[in-house]
């Protein structure tokens, strides 16, 4: 397998790709999951607020009182779910605007302090992250979290597809939990994924960037790694060791 350059340029048999460096300011907290809406703009939780890095402005600034460490949001009634840390535990609220422009903020639920990420899909909030050696994923609502899975280790990055089925990546393999089957397995770990909406599987492993067929990767990028995400006829690639993200489309 001939990899391919940070530009994008593919191995044979691959379409050609470019990438566009959107730099982030200097991240003071661990970021582990991002947005982009169907416009294609991505959202990122900047140390304790909700940042647009295209634009270079807040959404949501952070504040003594909102100190945000994920977010997702509920397009269909103006909304946020967002997770925030306190001295004991990680908790979720629902942020809804009125029409007035006032934000109303409800707790949802509350669970043991650590690094949690949200996910939002037909009515559905999901909760996964990591605590202390175990990694979960489960559900929120009716005031706690209704846990799916558990497991000993990290959980790097977990992914819905267009008919919001499970997927979760640990080391050097991907998952589709609501059936416990294995999906891909690599030699090398597995950063992050996502799908497209014609439901292609695409992986940023410490080998590339690439889209899955046939349980091989077909690299599109080299030199950079990271969560991914993926919107209209774009990914987007999270990549903290750069302070940016990727914006890649192809040729």
């Amino acid at each position: 397998m001939v990899a391919a350059p940070l530009n994008g340029s593919a191995q044979s048999g691959v379409a050609s790709y470019h990438m566009k460096e959107i730099p982030i300011p200097k991240l003071h907290a661990l970021v582990s999951s991002f947005y982009v809406n169907e416009e294609g703009h991505p959202f990122l939780p900047l140390n304790g607020g909700i940042y647009l890095p295209e634009d270079s402005l807040w959404f949501l600034p952070p504040t003594k009182e909102n100190y945000f460490t994920s977010f997702a949001p509920v397009i269909e009634d103006t909304a946020l779910f967002v997770m925030s840390n306190t001295n004991d535990s990680s908790v979720v609220h629902y942020l809804k605007t009125s029409s007035g422009g006032s934000v109303k903020k409800i707790k949802v639920a509350a669970v043991k302090q650590g690094i949690y990420n949200l996910i939002y899909k037909n009515k559905i909030c999901y909760i996964w992250g990591y605590e202390g050696k175990y990694s979960s994923i489960g559900i929120v609502g009716n005031g706690a979290v209704n846990w799916l899975f558990k497991m000993n280790g990290l959980i790097r990055q977990v992914q819905l597809n267009e008919a919001s089925d499970l997927f979760f990546c640990a080391d050097s393999s991907i998952f589709k939990l609501n059936e416990k089957k294995l999906i891909l397995k690599l030699n090398e770990t597995i950063d992050g994924f996502c799908f497209t909406k014609s439901n292609n599987l695409l992986v940023s492993s410490t080998a590339g960037i690439g889209i899955v067929n046939q349980q091989e990767l077909g690299l599109i990028a080299t030199g950079v790694t990271g969560k991914l995400q993926a919107a209209g006829n774009s990914i987007f690639l999270l990549a903290l060791q750069r302070n940016a993200i990727f914006r890649i489309e192809q040729y």
